[in-house]
C-alpha cells in the first residue's frame, strides 16, 4: 500500500566519528518494498526514525459502478479488479481508463468518473 513516508537522516559529526547529529527530515511517497532498505538503515544509525502515513482509500463498489448507464456486472468487475479504489480510479483520465479496460470507451469512462466523484 502506498503512503507518505517521513524519515530523519542523521549525519556524523566528522568523518569516522561515532557521534551523530540530527539531520534532515525527508518525506517520500513509497510502497512497502521501497521502505524495507530504509528500515535497515536504522540499524546502521543513518536513519533515526521512520513514520508512515497511509493514504485513506475507499474501495470501489460494484453496485455504484453498475449504476452508470452502460456498465454491467462484467465491466464493473473488470474496473474494480484493475483499480480497486476510488482514489486510484480518479487518478486516471477517461482515455487512460478506456485504454486499460477492454470494451470501455472514453465516453463511458467519463460517465464513470462523474458518478464516483
Amino acid at each position: 500500500m502506498a503512503g507518505k513516508l517521513r524519515f530523519e537522516v542523521k549525519k556524523r559529526t566528522s568523518f569516522g566519528s561515532e557521534t551523530w547529529e540530527p539531520g534532515e527530515v525527508l518525506e517520500s511517497s513509497v510502497d512497502e518494498a521501497e521502505e524495507y532498505p530504509l528500515k535497515g538503515m536504522i540499524n546502521t544509525g543513518i536513519v533515526e526514525r521512520i513514520e508512515r502515513e497511509e493514504k485513506e482509500t475507499t474501495p470501489l463498489q460494484l453496485d455504484e459502478l453498475e449504476d452508470v448507464e452502460g456498465v454491467g456486472p462484467s465491466y464493473a468487475e473488470k474496473i474494480k479488479e484493475k483499480y480497486g479504489t476510488v482514489e486510484r480510479l480518479l487518478e486516471e483520465s477517461p482515455e487512460e481508463i478506456a485504454g486499460s479496460v477492454h470494451g470501455i470507451t472514453s465516453e463511458l469512462a467519463e460517465r464513470i468518473l462523474k458518478k464516483i466523484r
